[in-house]
């Protein structure tokens, strides 16, 4: 995963949130495993506009060890502390995929805007859910394709963009995590991992 692009990608949604609101914007993380530990270092210690000041886990030894390397106030296991935290500005959901649509629905509903990790949901009907209450609700939401904001992936859109590599016919895209996801994982994440990615990356550098 690319660091840059994610640092990029959150503080551009915080930076848009942060303009309605005064002293930045207050922010809860659903998550605290890897992936929401790369999250919380980003708006603790790189993203001024922004502060995250609760943050859940399944496993709340786990939530606390990261609430303490991070600064964060709070920490406990019910993600639903943090949509019923009135103090809460907005959202980053990095919990197990298929968590993702119950916990963007509930906090859209209460008027939290959402930074989501992929994926959207993990059926299709779970997809026109969300994105009937998230536009019913008003909030915003943004999805983790964070290499839309890597500076090399921007410059390879430009150069289609420009005409420099002509009309492209095929992209070759390579991505790897650390390490393979656990199997559980797996068997409940709706089967795209890294596919997803390059699916969305061939069609954003393409500009369809």
């Amino acid at each position: 995963m690319n660091g840059m692009g994610l640092f990029r990608g959150a503080r551009l949604l915080a930076r848009g949130l942060s303009s309605g609101t005064s002293g930045g914007i207050r922010v809860g993380i659903i998550g605290a495993g890897r992936i929401g530990q790369v999250h919380a270092e980003t708006l603790a210690f790189r993203c001024p506009q922004a502060k995250p000041v609760r943050i859940v886990d399944f496993f709340e030894d786990v939530a606390k060890t990261v609430a303490g390397k991070f600064g964060i106030d709070h920490a406990g296991t019910d993600y639903m502390d943090i949509v019923n935290d009135s103090s809460i500005d907005a959202v980053w959901i990095c919990s197990p995929s298929s968590m993702h649509a119950e916990q963007i629905i509930a906090a859209a509903k209460a008027g939290k805007h959402i930074f989501c990790e992929k994926p959207l949901a993990t059926s299709l009907k779970e997809v026109d859910d969300v994105i009937k209450v998230v536009d019913e609700s008003g909030v915003k939401m943004m999805m983790a394709f964070q290499r839309r904001f890597d500076p090399n992936f921007a410059r390879a859109r430009k150069a289609v963009d420009d005409g420099v590599v002509g009309d492209p016919i095929m992209f070759h895209l390579t991505s790897r995590d650390p390490a393979p996801p656990p199997i559980d994982y797996i068997l409940k994440s709706g089967g795209l991992h890294n596919g997803e990615c390059h699916q969305s990356m061939s069609r954003h550098t393409g500009g369809s």
